[in-house]
């Protein structure tokens, strides 16, 4: 793999059928790497050894009214994301903030949803 991205530039004909064949190397290999990556996130996240957290005295203040949220603040707060991505998210930053104005939408409502259901999925939170 590394011979066919960091080669230096020649202009060479190259047939058809050989074209196809370095697609599918280069689609396996890929493809492969984000066996590889999923694999290793499913086993850091079930040999995890996360203490539970301190307990906390009760405080007299609580969170029981959210305001709704409003696309405009996902859009500020997706736009302010550092551009860097953990190996936990679902979705790269950098694409996220490349479809913003598709996802705050939903976003917004998942998360109105969520409020007013007083549930947060799992994989969510």
């Amino acid at each position: 793999m590394r011979e066919l991205l960091h080669a230096d530039y020649q202009r060479v004909d190259i047939e058809p059928a050989e074209v196809k064949r370095l697609c599918r190397q280069i689609s396996k290999f890929f493809a492969d790497k984000l066996r590889r990556i999923a694999c290793e996130i499913e086993t850091r996240l079930s040999v995890s050894t996360r203490s539970p957290p301190a307990t906390r005295t009760a405080s007299h203040a609580t969170l029981s009214d959210f305001g709704v949220v409003t696309v405009d603040e996902v859009v500020k707060v997706i736009k302010l994301l550092p551009p860097k991505s953990s190996p936990l998210d679902h979705l790269p930053v950098l694409l996220l903030k490349a479809s913003v104005y598709a996802m705050a939408p939903l976003l917004a409502r998942l998360a109105n949803l969520s409020f007013t259901m007083a549930f947060f999925h799992r994989g969510i939170n």
